[in-house]
């Protein structure tokens, strides 16, 4: 009975605790980062994308040419 009054009284406070830890994270990160960081984000991902598109082009071409 004790062990659930004491569990039944921590796991709300832990929840409310993680919960507002979160939300301050969120806002910080938010309010922190800059239109710089969107942009360098963004570059990121094109060239990212624009190497995976050409490294599957070169080896569609080689299983092509491999297979003929």
């Amino acid at each position: 009975m004790t062990a659930w009054v004491v569990l039944g009284t921590i796991a709300p406070i832990a929840l409310i605790m993680a919960a507002c830890f979160g939300y301050v994270a969120w806002r910080d990160r938010r309010r922190l980062s800059s239109p710089d960081d969107d942009a360098a984000a963004r570059d990121a991902q094109h060239r990212h994308e624009a190497g995976g598109h050409s490294s599957r082009e070169g080896t569609w071409l080689r299983n092509i040419r491999d297979h003929q």
